[in-house]
């Protein structure tokens, strides 16, 4: 009798879930915080046979009942029983700020600790094919500047865990920009020191997110615009105030800590460009053109960006004329060979240098075509 009464307390421990879940699913919290699109079980039809088995069983956790609130209650368990965030991609550090950790392509942590130096013959490779891109484009009438998205955890160190200590020496990026300014003539801009600086006003990154937030941006695209020595009168006179847009928080996303930290805060700045005007349109979900009508009228821009660049796009189409501004993943050849701007501006985040090796070759080749 009593197997049976465990028996049926297993199944309806198994089964109840669900009608529950789908009589407070109005109710439940179940956005998609991950930044991935969800298994669908149209993903589950489209398999392969052999790997069904495995799209299905990632089908069944990415839509388990109670999901988000299972995520969210160990999170707060490992938080404030345990002192820690239980992510393999984010690490948590003092005050509630949070880091990337070692992933895939990405070594934030190596490349704050100086653990994975470019070597010589790096270093040289990519200095050569810089020089060579710099001067396919001066041919043009093309100018070009490199702009290197300083990772958060070196611009932050003092709220990284104690036990991960910084480099001793100059970290991965910081001997790139050493190397290529004393080989080569190209325009690096590497704006570290102007953000440590800077966030004495006000955070220049989000505490729960891996990107700089718009103030960040701000003095990143200050620093790029007087390294071309472009008009900066628009930066004159401007300060970071609280604003009302919702914070990005992709690392409290990824370790479901979205509701267990206190939220984060958004910044704009008050006083930047009033009274000018200017039109922006989205090509797609990865380019973005506008015109400025700066009674200034600056150069056009053509700017290759990653995930950092977006936050830039309101203070370049300040300071620019007609440009486009289109993600790495996103630029074919032939859609910008009969387009010729005034500067091209190739921005890359420091955990994301080693594209600098794989990627070059391609700019070269279109700017040379």
């Amino acid at each position: 009798m009593k197997k049976k009464l465990f028996i049926a307390a297993f199944v309806l421990a198994l089964c109840l879930p669900f009608p529950l879940y789908a009589l407070c699913y109005s109710s439940l919290d179940t956005k998609n915080y991950e930044n991935r699109p969800l298994t669908s079980w149209q993903d589950v039809t489209d398999a392969p046979f052999e790997q069904k088995p495995g799209v299905f069983e990632d089908f069944l956790n990415d839509h388990a009942a109670f999901r988000n609130q299972f995520m969210t209650l160990n999170a707060s368990i490992n938080y404030h029983v345990f002192g820690t965030v239980q992510s393999s991609d984010v690490l948590l550090g003092k005050n509630e700020w949070l880091f990337y950790k070692n992933v895939s392509d990405s070594k934030s942590l190596d490349d704050y600790q100086g653990l994975n130096l470019y070597t010589d013959e790096q270093l040289a490779q990519i200095a050569e094919n810089l020089t060579a891109l710099e001067s396919a484009l001066a041919e043009k009438g093309i100018e070009f500047a490199v702009l290197i998205a300083p990772n958060k955890e070196g611009v932050y160190s003092e709220n990284m865990p104690s036990d991960i200590p910084a480099a001793q020496g100059a970290t991965k990026a910081e001997a790139l920009v050493q190397y290529l300014k004393a080989n080569t003539d190209v325009t690096v801009v590497y704006p570290k020191q102007v953000l440590i600086e800077g966030k004495a006003l006000a955070p220049a990154y989000y505490k729960q997110d891996t990107h700089w937030n718009s103030y960040g941006a701000f003095l990143a695209t200050q620093e790029l615009a007087l390294a071309l020595d472009w008009d900066t009168s628009l930066f004159e006179g401007c300060e970071p105030v609280i604003s009302d847009e919702e914070p990005v928080r992709d690392l409290a996303n990824i370790s479901a800590t979205y509701h267990v930290l206190q939220p984060d805060v958004s910044y704009r700045m008050e006083g930047f460009a009033q009274g000018l005007s200017v039109e922006t349109w989205e090509s797609d979900l990865v380019q973005t053109e506008f015109t400025s009508t700066s009674e200034s009228g600056g150069p056009s821009l053509l700017m290759l960006r990653d995930s950092f660049g977006g936050a830039m796009l309101e203070y370049l189409a300040a300071v620019t004329g007609e440009s486009r501004i289109v993600h790495l993943n996103a630029f074919t050849q032939q859609e910008f060979s009969d387009w010729q701007p005034d500067v091209f501006v190739f921005e890359i985040a420091e955990r994301s240098t080693d594209r600098f090796l794989d990627y070059l070759p391609r700019l070269i080749e279109w700017a040379q075509g």
